[in-house]
């Protein structure tokens, strides 16, 4: 049940790209009736609070009317979700009537208290959850290049370098681990080599998307004169606003990429790049402005570590949908939808 667990917080970080983080077993407020069956854990996303009862049978929990369910609801002021690995009209007819979260990894969620839902579409159907790790950052990027519509021809060491202004070593590392993914080939020509994506781009964005690792940082709030000397562009709910109906936001949202000399001799990490690490080493935040930024900033940066993929200083609508930004917003998460919509459409088969 661990891994079921662990499945629900990675669909839904892929699914809204948002952080989903287990924090702590609390087993031991279980009913005894449901303690070989389910276990019972605290889990922050979006940066809240939630326990998470997760049961392999659901079944299990609609017994007496969903008298433990119900119990465990009215014990806490933490929200309630419940991650199974089969949703039954039953267990979503109680989870409505007392407004508790589902998640069923791969095929449904439902988090009314974050105003978030999800469910197979039939853009997704072929979609399956990838329960295996998410790829690096810089195989993240070369996929979402290639789905952006790059490398129809396949590419060489040289071509990513100038793209991405990364060294030789983080190419061959990159490389290496698409390769035993099996979504590169490689050919040898003369003393170079030469790399080709094995699928279609409809076949990756179907099987392999859910592990692309989330491209950029989350949004921190500056004042524009920080980013004056900065080569930036729309992003987050700007850019959203520039491909649907999303009007446009009250503070632009921005992102701005990193050069090799400033991530020089810095890790870039997945981990790395949830926090505000990347905004002090670019100078836009420190210690003692931050607070003063969050309350008074009129603009919303974001830091992409690599070179996103641009049209007309507006991120690319595939990196846009691997970037960081919030869609607890009803029109947001609306907007992204008709966005994904739109990706999955233009991809070639």
């Amino acid at each position: 049940m661990k891994g079921l667990l662990a499945n629900a917080l990675k669909y839904i970080e892929s699914s809204f790209l948002i952080d989903a983080n287990f924090l702590q077993d609390i087993g031991e407020s279980l009913p005894f009736q449901l303690k070989k069956n389910a276990t019972l854990s605290i889990a922050s996303i979006e940066g809240r609070e939630f326990m998470m009862l997760v049961a392999e049978d659901p079944y299990q929990l609609e017994s007496n009317d969903f008298i433990h369910l119900k119990r465990l609801d009215s014990r806490t002021d933490l929200p309630l979700i419940i991650v199974v690995s089969e949703l039954t009209p039953a267990l979503k007819k109680i989870s409505k009537q007392l407004r508790t979260g589902i998640i069923v990894p791969g095929r449904y969620v439902s988090m009314p208290s974050l105003m978030l839902q999800s469910e197979s579409t039939d853009a997704g159907q072929e979609r399956w959850v990838d329960t295996e790790s998410s790829y690096g950052i810089i195989p993240s990027y070369l996929v979402s290049y290639y789905l952006s519509g790059y490398f129809d021809n396949g590419f060489n060491s040289a071509e990513v370098l100038d793209l991405l202004d990364i060294s030789k070593m983080a190419f061959s590392r990159a490389v290496k681990e698409l390769l035993s993914q099996r979504l590169i080939s490689e050919t040898s020509q003369g003393r170079s080599s030469h790399f080709r994506f094995t699928d279609s781009r409809k076949s990756i964005w179907n099987h392999h998307r859910q592990r692309i690792s989330p491209l950029s940082t989350g949004f921190v709030a500056v004042k524009k004169e920080e980013l004056a000397s900065k080569n930036i562009f729309l992003s987050g709910e700007s850019a959203l606003s520039k491909y649907t109906l999303l009007g446009a936001p009250s503070r632009p949202f921005i992102g701005m990429c990193m050069t090799d000399r400033d991530r020089y001799m810095r890790p870039i990490t997945p981990a790395t790049m949830k926090g505000d690490y990347f905004f002090k080493i670019l100078n836009v935040i420190d210690s003692e402005k931050y607070h003063y930024h969050l309350s008074d900033g009129n603009a919303m940066l974001q830091v992409f570590p690599y070179q996103p993929l641009l049209k007309n200083g507006v991120l690319n609508k595939v990196f846009l949908l691997f970037s960081r930004f919030s869609k607890t917003d009803l029109r947001v998460k609306s907007s992204y939808s008709e966005l994904e919509e739109q990706v999955y459409e233009e991809l070639n088969i």
